[in-house]
């Protein structure tokens, strides 16, 4: 347009300049039609229209109460599991995941909100008798675990197994030690002083706590829809008698079986994860009949209120990456 203009007053040997423009600075954010209007209402020598880009937004400020990240320990540990005694037919890479690429995720038995949940009544001087029964749960499950990991070792060193199987049991064993210590560290801080950090720093350890996310199981389908819910794992029992069907019965593990024994109804806020015909929904996806169970399980069971889980797909890959139908 500024050429235009000038070429034009060449051809009419006309002198050019560009008329001089007002004093007043524009910060140019909207539509011209508003500016327009803008600019003929107002007395101010800088106008600002539009959002500033530069203008910091207030940060949400954090709860100490809002779920933290898996530690390191956990993490490695779940990993470390997956591969050494998962029966699984792919690997998670220990240093590269990529969890979003095979649709896993490390499932809570005892869900995060009621984690949360028990240890702020606790906190703010309401009743105390459900954190204690949870933090006795985790100490149970935990040092049972661990005990498990420790005789599997012993057992392949001592039948001669090859040397990459027993070194990853060994930094299995080392990871979930490390996640059980720091546990009982943490508790042990914030019991002799109960302040917020100590909180803090409690509610992270036991987020991660090696045998409430022991494993990985599929994400999409089956963990996020579970969500709040008692999320329980079962395993084939080497005890237990053979079912009608023909399969042995199964066991709670021992963070699930904990759960079972030592929590009460008031202490969780969903209830245990089923599906429409009443089915325990695992871990791992697969569905469990009460039937398959020991009638003191059952009975564990029914102290418990259950959460139908309609979103469940129990064809939720694992391994693939999920694509929603």
């Amino acid at each position: 347009m500024y050429s235009y203009q000038k070429s034009t007053a060449v051809k009419r040997n006309e002198s050019f300049a560009p008329k001089r423009t007002s004093s007043l600075q524009l910060i140019d954010n909207r539509p011209e039609s508003t500016i327009q209007r803008k600019l003929k209402n107002t007395t101010s020598k800088v106008i600002q229209l539009g959002i500033n880009k530069d203008h910091k937004k207030k940060k949400k400020k954090k709860s100490p109460y809002d779920r933290p990240s898996f530690t390191t320990d956990s993490k490695k540990s779940a990993i470390l599991y997956h591969n050494t005694f998962g029966k699984h037919n792919f690997k998670i890479n220990l240093s590269k995941p990529n969890l979003t690429g095979v649709n896993a995720a490390q499932p809570h038995r005892l869900a995060w909100k009621d984690i949360a949940l028990l240890t702020k009544k606790h906190h703010e001087g309401g009743d105390s008798s459900g954190f204690h029964r949870m933090t006795k749960s985790f100490l149970r499950a935990g040092t049972r675990r661990v005990s498990r990991i420790e005789k599997r070792l012993n057992r392949y060193k001592n039948a001669g197994y090859s040397k990459k199987l027993i070194d990853s049991t060994k930094k299995l064993l080392t990871r979930a030690t490390n996640s059980h210590n720091n546990f009982v560290t943490a508790l042990n801080n914030y019991l002799g002083n109960g302040s917020q950090s100590n909180m803090v720093a409690f509610l992270k350890q036991a987020n991660s706590f090696h045998a409430n996310v022991p494993d990985y199981g599929p994400h999409f389908g089956v963990n996020q829809p579970v969500s709040a819910a008692v999320h329980l794992n079962f395993r084939r029992s080497r005890t237990r008698k053979k079912t009608s069907s023909g399969r042995r019965g199964r066991s709670p593990s021992p963070m699930s079986r904990a759960i079972l024994e030592n929590l009460s109804k008031k202490d969780v806020s969903a209830g245990i994860a089923v599906n429409k015909k009443g089915r325990i929904i695992s871990t791992s996806g697969k569905l469990i009949p009460l039937s398959s169970l020991s009638d003191k399980v059952k009975a564990h069971i029914a102290k418990f209120n259950t959460k139908q889980i309609n979103s469940f797909d129990p064809k939720a890959p694992f391994g693939s990456k999920y694509v929603k139908k």
